[in-house]
């Protein structure tokens, strides 16, 4: 069964014979897999993927506002730290929206934001500011505020984003995408070929299960993908989650490689991971012995959201990559 074909069904119907992922149990694609589906698959593109339920991280940060500083914007890359001059200066409230993702290394990346706007109001600001109209219909319409990848420090956007992040863009109703060049098209026009295809990346979606936020990247000489994310309700359960997809002929050894480091390795930067991690937990996940992940609870008055802060260095050190 086609996997994105699969996610949409499960909308409709329940769904039998899955393909498994490193889940035991056989489930409907959660959030961050549903994401993976409106990117196009890239060699670029699945290097790095930031995902982030905006919804549920702010629900976290009103009842923890002191333990969630580096959670709450996930999913919006730097623009999070630029959200009120982004709302001052085009009108749009990133962080009011309901889900957000990131994909590519620069300078060949794109963003996605899912979310409720006025996109009429947006879309003047937008022109007002001297932003070029390219083209559009009744259902969207694409904007330059300069050439691929140019950094204009008096362009349009200058004083609402700090480099060339809204040089394209796309409005639409239910959605805001941009990028500093035309691989804005992975999020506009992902076509039938899409990250939620790929393999090692529906496990890791799978692996980490309904997170509020989520980081993958592919890490050390191996390349091996390895992923973070929390998983949240409220802040008492709050949990965290690394994985990192080796295939099944690899997750015994990786398994054990995690269980020593955790025990008594140290970080690049000369930390011990069990300082870093401490009462992590190390299983294979799912029926495919696919993944390797890590659980770590996080107590009272812990920030949440730490492992998103691990270096791609260190997991590659974690995981041997």
């Amino acid at each position: 069964m086609n996997r994105r074909v699969g996610a949409v069904m499960a909308v409709a119907v329940v769904l039998t014979g899955l393909l498994a992922g490193c889940s035991s149990d056989e489930k409907p694609a959660t959030g961050l897999l549903a994401m993976l589906g409106k990117v196009k698959a890239t060699p670029q593109s699945r290097m790095s993927v930031e995902y982030g339920d905006l919804d549920r991280q702010r629900e976290l940060a009103e009842a923890a506002p002191d333990r969630t500083r580096s959670l709450l914007g996930t999913g919006l890359g730097n623009l999070a730290q630029y959200s009120i001059p982004i709302k001052d200066g085009v009108g749009l409230d990133l962080l009011g929206m309901h889900k957000a993702i990131r994909v590519g290394v620069p300078p060949q990346w794109a963003g996605l934001v899912e979310g409720d706007y006025d996109v009429d109001a947006v879309n003047k600001r937008l022109a007002d500011r001297g932003v070029h109209r390219d083209s559009g219909d009744d259902d969207s319409t694409n904007w330059s505020s300069g050439g691929d990848d140019e950094l204009r420090v008096d362009g349009p956007m200058a004083g609402v984003v700090p480099l060339n992040e809204f040089t394209k863009l796309r409005t639409a109703k239910g959605s805001f995408a941009y990028a500093p060049n035309q691989d804005l098209g992975w999020v506009t026009d992902p076509g039938d070929d899409t990250l939620a295809d790929d393999p090692a990346l529906q496990d890791l979606a799978d692996c980490l299960g309904d997170v509020l936020s989520a980081h993958i990247m592919a890490v050390g000489p191996s390349k091996l993908m390895v992923a973070s994310g929390v998983r949240a309700t409220t802040p008492k359960d709050a949990t965290e989650v690394i994985c990192a997809e080796p295939g099944a002929d690899l997750a015994v050894q990786l398994q054990q490689r995690a269980i020593s480091q955790l025990a008594d390795g140290q970080t690049t930067r000369q930390q011990p991971w069990s300082e870093i991690l401490p009462g992590a937990k190390v299983d294979i996940a799912g029926k495919a012995s696919t993944c390797v992940r890590i659980t770590l609870p996080t107590p009272a008055g812990k920030l949440i959201g730490t492992t998103a802060a691990l270096r791609a260095d260190d997991l590659a050190e974690l995981f041997a990559a």
